[in-house]
Parts: structure tokens; C-alpha cells; sequence
């Protein structure tokens, strides 16, 4: 829903086609592309719908920024994120693997068939995972992810529903799982942010999604360090904004947004 109503701005941070085919059904299409949605969604939360898409926006410019040598594309959390469709012909010889748990992925399936026709992914495997139970090294090699291939990973909007230490779990398998000069491009919620009050941790619990973990900028390379990487890009979310848009104030940030490249250790 947010990133189809991103499509419906006037002046976008992102083209994404494939968003709103992903909406369940022509009426919530009609509702979207005639504003009428994301002008409710404004009014709730106006930083929201922006936000995602500079995100979105983040994870392509680092995928494409390698993608003379990076040949595989990980989504982590990919959830209803369409970016397999947006880079298939910018990157075409890479292989695309979207993780999640098995009810979202189900979940997406049943939205595509719901909207309408979408190009046919022929290098994109789906692959169901606990990030809390499952180990993501075994899960990913078991779909035929290849070790000695150069990697993107794209782990937007799950770091701070986990664990601190499952968090730097995942990070320790990405650095055995990919060799030097992979990329990981990923989000945080800042300590002492918008979503770090009592209110907003209160109402996340009561909906089952509480944030968990929560980052100052200066713990990010330190971060990066313990786990073989080097920071490649730190910025909060409203500057990414600014750059696209021409403006964005402060407040808007909720999350900042790091890319991690693979040290050649």
C-alpha cells in the first residue's frame, strides 16, 4: 500500500510500475491512484509513505552501484518489496533470492495473483525463514545461494524487530556466506528517534511488532568492525529525502539508513 501510494506523488524518489499491481483488487488501485488512500495515510503519519521510498530507493542505487560484479541479489524480509522486478533488467545475469517467513510469502503470492500481470521471474527463488529459529547460512545454501559469488543484500525494515544478538548473528553469517566487496544496505531505528518513547513501544507491543533493537549513529562501524565490514554509507532517511526532493525536515527521520561493504580481511 505505501509503496503504491508513493507511485500516486506528483514528484517521486522512486518509478516503481510493479507497486501497484500488488494491491488487492481495482477498487484499492482506484483508491490509491486517485490519492484518495495516501491522502488518509498523510494525514495519520506524513512522513511514512516518503520514507519507505527513499529506503527503496537507498537498496537500488547500492545494488546498481555494483552491478559489474555483483551477481547475486538477497532480500531479507522481502515482504511485499518489488525490487526483484525493478533491477531483472538493469541486473540481468543476476539471481535473486527473497526470504521471509512462509505466511508473508504465501501472503505476496496471493496479492500477485490478485492484481494484475506482472513479468515472469525466472531468476528469482523464494525461500522461507525464521530469522529467530532458522540458521540463514543453511536456509540460503540449501536454495543454491554460491558462497564465492559477489552478493547484494537488501535488509531493510527487520533489524529492529529482532534482537540485538540475532541482529549481529545475521551479520557474522553474511560475512561468512559472501566474499569481498559484497554489499549489504540495511535500516535502523535510532536511540532516543521518534519510535524510541514509552507511547510508541507501548502501542508496537500491544499489535505484536515491538522494536527490539535500537542503534546511536557512532555504534553503526563499530557494528560493521566485529562483523567484517566497512561502513560504505550512513545517512538518515530525511537527508535521502532532501536529496531527491529538494527538501525534508529532521522529524521525518524514524529510521536512518547504512550500506556495508565486505572487508577483505
Amino acid at each position: 500500500m505505501l509503496r503504491a501510494s508513493h507511485q500516486s506523488r506528483p514528484s517521486r524518489l522512486l518509478h516503481d510500475p510493479y507497486a501497484p499491481q500488488l494491491l488487492p483488487g481495482p477498487l484499492v488501485r482506484w483508491l490509491v491512484r486517485t490519492r484518495w488512500i495516501p491522502r488518509v495515510i498523510d494525514t495519520i503519519d506524513p512522513v511514512i509513505i516518503d520514507q519507505l521510498a527513499s529506503r527503496d530507493r537507498f537498496a537500488d542505487e547500492w545494488a546498481l552501484s555494483g552491478k559489474d560484479h555483483i551477481t547475486q541479489l538477497v532480500l531479507l524480509g522481502s515482504g511485499l518489496d518489488t525490487m526483484s522486478w525493478r533491477l531483472d533488467e538493469a541486473m540481468p545475469h543476476a539471481r535473486f533470492f527473497e526470504l521471509d517467513l512462509s505466511t508473508m510469502l504465501e501472503y505476496k503470492q496471493r496479492r500477485l495473483r490478485w492484481g494484475g500481470p506482472l513479468p515472469t521471474l525466472s531468476r528469482c527463488t523464494t525461500v522461507p525463514i525464521d530469522f529467530e529459529q532458522d540458521h540463514l547460512g543453511d536456509v540460503l545454501q540449501a536454495a543454491g545461494f554460491d558462497t564465492q559469488q559477489a552478493t547484494f543484500v537488501n535488509w531493510m525494515g527487520v533489524s529492529y524487530f529482532l534482537p540485538l544478538e540475532v541482529v549481529d548473528g545475521v551479520f557474522a553469517t553474511l560475512r561468512d556466506l559472501t566474499p569481498p566487496g559484497s554489499i549489504v544496505a540495511f535500516d535502523y531505528q535510532r536511540t532516543g528517534g521518534p519510535a524510541d518513547t514509552k507511547k510508541v513501544r507501548r502501542f508496537l507491543t500491544r499489535v505484536g511488532e515491538p522494536f527490539k533493537t535500537f542503534f546511536h549513529e557512532e555504534e553503526i562501524p563499530k557494528l560493521a568492525e566485529r562483523n567484517g565490514f566497512s561502513v560504505a554509507a550512513q545517512i538518515p532517511a530525511h537527508v535521502c529525502v532532501a536529496r531527491c526532493q529538494g527538501t525534508a525536515a529532521p522529524w521525518m527521520s524514524h529510521i536512518s539508513l547504512a550500506a556495508f561493504r565486505r572487508r577483505d580481511d
